[in-house]
């Protein structure tokens, strides 16, 4: 277990929850709650939705936190989770095959979906087919999660369903058997959420209103103490068994064999007869107490632990949304997990007695004569080429050189990212980014702009290549266009905020190394959500 640090934001119904976490411990929380229901994806007021990134910008900085390295876990109300059955084929073969299935089980197209996918063996009646756990989510949504984050100056690493995120910190805690099928309940002041997991992942997630009346239906008189709870208990009661009723629909050949009841709030006496009801085991645990003893945390607090040990709990299955759609996971890894579980102890004998030949050979090399030594390096070196002659090797030598060279050249396009990180961190209160435009030109030097090999006259008058037909080099320059606004509630302010943000990417050293020339095209006043603004244009010209 590494030492390194992260940090994990859990977007929830009220807002924020960070937790920095290092070797399984979280070190730092903290919450920041949204100014009121949906002003972050949707705006409605821009100056509340600038003040809130605001807000956000201080709580990293001011809270102290080590890493904007960022582990997102993503409210379930934006993500399907579909599982569907394809016949046994080849694990090269999956990917064309999931793609097409999955567009009979998702609303919108697959082309402007963000997924990822799980295989997994399945035997029925004694024939082979792989049963697909599908997670997916609109790119135009899973953008603007991603993008409030990067103007607040956080680099979104990975990304993962909120209900996986707690169902790793369960697992964590031992409070999941990986070889049970556990239902988890969690509920709040008004809504409430099923997750049922089994063999390391979710298989399925159903949230549900519980606002319990106010007076008796018909009679408009108010309720009792003791009516609410009890109307309240049957609704809840009556979703969970709804829940079971459609899981087992879907996964005939399973039945749930634990409920786990998530609860902060509700007395634990509120609960009883649930499991008679339900026919299987029930444990009542409060999952805040279960990472931490430190008072006062958000409830989302366990899913931003969760998705911030992402990969460092071996019996869960990660779902990381953020890498590009349609990466898929091996059907082997799947089988290799399972069997890794009935083979701990022969995989340690065999650890130990691999070691322990490795030692004994390592100590008995010590004795080696030392010309035969010499001989098995020489061999070594020489590698593959051992039969080659020395006019042979010359020209090998060449060829590698050749291609070293070229690929030394390549553009080095993955130097984006931390600019765009170093953009927004430079990015003052006040503005808002609208587009960012990032583009690439590639010249192939010893070429013409057609793309023909330049030619040169030899000592003899006749034409020869200046350039390698194959290995040529590659100058790539970048280009950023950027556009966006400033609300400052006065324009002089405001325009002289822009040409200050200006001087100050100027200024900037990982600016300076990119781009020979920054300067600001277009500053006029506009309208945005009805709101008076000043709108800007910034092109930065690279070297």
């Amino acid at each position: 277990m590494g030492s390194n640090k992260r940090l994990g934001i859990h977007w929830g119904e009220a807002g924020f929850s960070f937790v920095e976490v290092s070797n399984e411990t979280p070190t730092l929380t903290a919450f920041v709650p949204f100014p009121e229901q949906g002003t972050v994806l949707g705006v409605k007021n821009l100056s509340q939705e600038m003040g809130f990134l605001d807000v956000l910008q201080k709580t990293v900085r001011n809270k102290g936190f080590s890493t904007t390295e960022t582990y997102l876990s993503l409210p379930s109300k934006d993500i399907l989770i579909r599982w569907f059955m394809i016949p046994w084929m080849k694990t090269s073969d999956i990917q064309a095959v999931v793609s097409f299935e999955a567009k009979k089980y998702i609303p919108f197209d697959i082309e402007e979906t963000a997924y990822t996918y799980y295989p997994a063996t399945v035997t029925k009646d004694g024939v082979r087919q792989i049963g697909i756990l599908f997670v997916a989510i609109r790119k135009s949504v899973f953008e603007k999660y991603v993008n409030v984050l990067i103007q607040a100056g956080l680099n979104v690493v990975y990304s993962e369903p909120g209900p996986m995120s707690l169902v790793r910190t369960l697992m964590l805690k031992r409070q999941i058997n990986v070889d049970q099928v556990t239902a988890i309940l969690r509920t709040s002041q008004d809504t409430g959420e099923l997750i049922i997991t089994s063999k390391g992942h979710v298989k399925f997630i159903r949230d549900f209103k519980i606002h319990p009346p106010q007076s008796l239906p018909g009679s408009g008189e108010p309720l009792s103490a003791q009516d609410t709870e009890d109307v309240l208990r049957a609704r809840i009661f009556n979703e969970v068994r709804i829940s079971f009723e459609f899981f087992s629909r879907q996964y005939s050949e399973e039945g749930v064999n634990k409920i786990l009841i998530l609860s902060s709030g509700l007395k634990q006496s509120f609960w009883t007869g649930l499991n008679e009801e339900l026919g299987v085991a029930m444990e009542i645990i409060d999952p805040l107490r279960e990472i931490s003893s430190a008072e006062g945390m958000h409830s989302g607090a366990v899913n931003a632990f969760g998705v911030a040990i992402a990969g460092r709990v071996p019996s869960v299955i990660d779902f990381n949304l953020s890498e590009r759609a349609s990466q898929s996971v091996s059907l082997k890894k799947e089988e290799a997990f399972q069997k890794s579980r009935q083979l701990i102890l022969p995989v340690i004998v065999g650890i130990a007695s691999a070691a322990l030949i490795a030692l004994v050979f390592f100590l008995s090399g010590l004795f080696l004569d030392g010309v035969k030594a010499d001989v098995a390096s020489a061999i070594a070196r020489v590698g593959s080429h051992v039969d080659m002659t020395s006019e042979d090797l010359s020209s090998k030598g060449a060829d590698e050189d050749k291609r070293f060279m070229a690929l030394q050249s390549l553009p080095i396009k993955a130097r984006v990212t931390p600019l765009i990180i170093r953009f927004s961190k430079l990015l003052p209160s006040g503005v808002w980014v609208d587009s960012m435009n990032v583009s690439f030109s590639d010249t192939t030097l010893g070429r013409d702009k057609s793309g023909n090999v330049k030619q040169r006259r030899d000592k003899d008058g006749q034409d020869s290549l200046k350039s390698d037909p194959v290995y040529d080099k590659v100058s790539t320059v970048l280009s950023m266009n950027i556009s966006g606004y400033i609300y400052l509630n006065d324009s002089n302010a405001e325009f002289g905020l822009a040409n200050q943000f200006v001087n100050t990417i100027r200024k900037d050293q990982e600016f300076i190394k990119s781009f020979k020339n920054v300067k600001l095209n277009d500053l006029k006043a506009d309208t945005y959500a009805k709101t008076k603004v000043m709108a800007f244009r910034i092109s930065c010209e690279g070297k």
